[in-house]
This record gives C-alpha cells, structure tokens and sequence, in this order.
C-alpha cells in the first residue's frame, strides 16, 4: 500500500518547499565546506572575512551551484518517476489504428510470452496485454485519452458520458485543492501558476539571479537626475513640433488670402489673433460644399441620380438641336437666365431651373 510520501501531490509539495528552505542552509554549509576544502588543499590560502565584497561573490557562487544542483535533482526525479504510458508500453502513436495495435502487441509476445521468458516476465507481459486491451476498445480508449490509467479502475462506467462525468467528479478535488493552494500562495507573495517545470526554471531563476547579478540601489534624487535629459528633450521636441504646425497653418491661411509675405510669429501672437476668412473665401467653401453635397445625394439616391442623367441627356439632345438649326432674323437675341448657357426664348420655365441648376456645379459628376 504506498504511503502518504509516494504520492506525486505530497512530493511536489516537499519539492516546493525545498526551494524555500534549503537554499540558504545549504549554502552556508557549501559555503564553510569550500573554504576549509581550499584551506586543505592550498594552506597559504587565506579565506575572504566576511562582509567583504570577495565574500559575496564566493557565496553567489556557492549560492547558484547549490540552485542548479537542487534543479537538475528535481528535474531528473520528475522524469524517472514518471510511469510509462500504454502507447509507449506498445511502442506505438497515441494515433494508431486497431490493426497497427494488433500488430505491435502480436509482435510482444511473441517475443516476451511467459513461456518463452519464463517467470520473470510475466509482469511485464500483464502490463502489456492490459494496455492492449484497454486501447483495443473504443469507451476504455476514449476515457483513457481524457484520464489516464485511473480511468481503467472505474468498473461502474461503459459509455463515454458515465467516463466523463465520473472523471469530472473525481478530478474536481485536485484542481479545486491545487487552486486554493495556489491562491493561498499568491496572497502570500510566493504564488506562481503553470506547469512543474516551467515552476521549477522559474523559481531557480528567480532565485539566482538576483544572488549572481545584484541590482544596483539607487535614489529618487538619482533616478530623477538620470531622467531629467530626456525629458527636457521630449519637451524641446514637442515644443518644435508645436510651432512648426502652427507656422505650417499661418502659411496656409495667407496663402489663401493670396497674401505672400509671411511675417514672422510666435504661437501667442497666433493664438490672440483670431482668423477672420475673406468673402471670397466664404463663397468658394460655400460653392464648394454644395457641390459635394449634390455629388452625395447623386451617389446614395439612385432615382435621384437617374432623374439627373435624363435632365443632362434632354439638355444634350436640346443644344445639339439649335447647333443644327439655322438662325433666321427673328430669333430673340443670345441673353441667358442666370448665366444659363442656352437661348432664353428657347427654353421652358423647368427647363431653366434645370439649366441653371447645372451651371451652379463646379465639379464634374462622380462616377463612383
């Protein structure tokens, strides 16, 4: 019956807990073991007096050797321990098929059968024969993908639901206990999640850095002496920024006031002088944005946009019409409605409003 320290939980925690009680114990007896093995060896040496800087260094030595030592230990215990699976007790792929199987566990025993080995084989030919049968059938497969071989033992499940919900049931304790130990440890400040050893590297790192490569202690006063360059050019950089846009800006407003000179300025007599656009300027933004406006309307309402196209077809056929007829001496003279480029005698009242409608666009008509 294995005992409360076999079990993998119990050993990890024993595991855990050797990286904060050991190291420094250890050390201090690696510590005095090196000096007298030095003092054996070499009697003129004379050992570092502690507090001094050759004796903090000797001790980060003797500190990181006693780390990766304790690491490598774990590390190979971990992997020893590890029972192999029923895929690697066949020497087969977690993917085989049934027929791949037949043959791995056919080709066992005919070379580890008990009558052919003897005795002392049938251990191992029991192991090989339970692996082959639980793979062989599909449920006991399925429930050991999920489980492991602690599913083999649940003789009240046959489908894959009773597996998964007996599996669901009996592993809740361990994530439900691993989860609190876990939080337990974060609220205390020695808390890490993941897998053990990515645990195991993290902590060894954790712990020999800082002991091989000591950070150096610094002020507020320094820190702040270290970061007063770059922030006083970060602020010289924001500041030209600042007037180069503001003197990009004035170009543009006097360029459109058809004004070349530009006189020098400062971002306060930018600031305190407010930009007070010509007439001129007004119409033209205000032309402009009708335009655009109409080009919308003409993109987003199709029945808008036909009503359009028929209006400058009729107008079209209209002007090729008059440039084909001739003029006798009692056709009214050329003035136009509205700068309208077409005879005012020659067209209707709508007609007109279209006319001048048109002439109002400045911007061809967007196809898009």
């Amino acid at each position: 019956m294995p005992t409360a320290v076999s079990s993998p939980l119990v050993r990890s925690l024993l595991i855990y807990a050797g990286w904060f009680i050991l190291p420094n114990s250890v050390t201090n007896i690696v510590f005095i073991c090196f000096i007298r093995l030095r003092i054996k060896i070499n009697p003129s040496y004379r050992p570092p007096v502690r507090g001094t800087p050759q004796a903090a260094i000797l001790y980060r030595y003797c500190y990181a050797s006693v780390m990766i030592a304790y690491l490598l230990i774990t590390t190979i215990h971990t992997f020893a321990s590890m029972p192999l699976n029923f895929y690697e007790i066949l020497n087969v792929d977690p993917s085989a098929d049934d027929h791949t199987l037949k043959v791995a566990f056919r080709q066992f025993a005919r070379k580890n059968h008990p009558d052919r080995v003897g005795p002392a084989g049938e251990p191992l030919f029991i192991a090989v024969r339970d692996a082959y049968e639980s793979l062989n059938d599909p449920v006991k497969r399925f429930a050991y993908d999920r489980f492991g071989s602690d599913a083999m033992t649940w003789r009240d499940c046959a489908t894959p639901r009773e597996y998964i919900k007996h599996g669901l049931l009996a592993s809740s304790g361990y994530y439900i206990g691993t989860i609190g130990l876990l939080m337990l440890w974060s609220i205390f400040g020695i808390g890490n999640t993941g897998a053990y050893l990515y645990m195991s590297i993290s902590i060894a790192i954790a712990r020999v850095v800082p002991i091989l490569f000591p950070s150096p202690t610094q002020t507020s006063s320094e820190l702040l002496e270290m970061a007063k360059p770059l922030i006083d050019k970060l602020a010289s950089l924001a500041m030209t920024t600042d007037q180069e846009v503001l003197r990009m800006l004035s170009m543009e407003f006097r360029s459109m006031h058809g004004s070349s000179a530009v006189p020098p300025f400062s971002p306060d007599s930018f600031a305190l002088s407010p930009f007070t656009p010509s007439e001129e300027i007004v119409q033209a933004l205000t032309n402009e944005m009708e335009n655009l406006i109409i080009d919308k309307q003409l993109q987003t309402k199709p029945a808008l946009r036909s009503q359009w196209e028929g209006v400058m077809e009729r107008l079209r056929q209209q002007k090729q019409t008059r440039s084909a007829s001739p003029i006798d001496g009692r056709t009214a003279p050329s003035v136009t409605s509205r700068g309208s480029p077409f005879p005012l005698d020659t067209l209707t009242k709508e007609e007109d409003e279209e006319a001048d409608m048109l002439n109002r666009r400045a911007i061809p008509l967007s196809t898009g």
